[in-house]
């Protein structure tokens, strides 16, 4: 057996632990989190059909580190995550697809519980509207596949302001 498998799991737990940590890290209130007051302000919607249905909102926030670039989107409770991660430096506007390898693409997961599930994209498309040093907006859409835990496929669509409260 190939440990292409393993390989592809182990990079996109990196890519989803590195923009959980980024996004808590950036979550804090005006005045504590580097960013000054005016800014854009971090917030998304996203909507789930299918395995994990519901509406989600909350903030977001991006960085660059590790090699990476990541936005992550978190409710308040926690109970919600979604990532998206890609090797490289902060996107220029435009679209790009979503995959499974961040290594050659944007690629995109979704951590929801409990019960306990995580997401992986399998296709779709990130699209970029704004990008600069202190904010990324954009709008997704995408299909995710079941990577951990048990359930239906997923259909995934929203939009996000993620500020970059140490600039992108």
């Amino acid at each position: 057996m190939s440990s292409s498998p393993f390989r592809n799991l182990i990079r996109r737990t990196l890519a989803l632990v590195f923009v959980a940590a980024l996004s808590a890290a950036c979550s804090g209130k005006d005045g504590d989190d580097g960013i000054s007051p005016g800014n854009s302000t971090s917030s998304f919607t996203a909507t789930l059909t299918g395995g994990s249905a519901g509406v989600f909102s909350g903030s977001s926030s991006a960085a660059v580190g590790s090699g990476l670039f990541g936005i992550g989107l978190t409710t308040a409770d926690g109970k919600f995550l979604l990532s998206f991660a890609r090797a490289g430096t902060r996107p220029t506007p435009g679209p790009y697809p979503l995959g499974d390898n961040p290594l050659t693409g944007f690629s995109a997961s979704i951590n929801v519980g409990p019960p306990q599930a995580i997401y992986t994209s399998t296709s779709g498309t990130l699209t970029i509207t704004e990008s600069t040093v202190n904010s990324i907006k954009g709008n997704f859409s995408f299909n995710a596949a079941v990577s951990v835990g048990s359930g239906p496929p997923t259909s995934v669509s929203g939009s996000f302001v993620a500020v970059c409260a140490s600039g992108c």
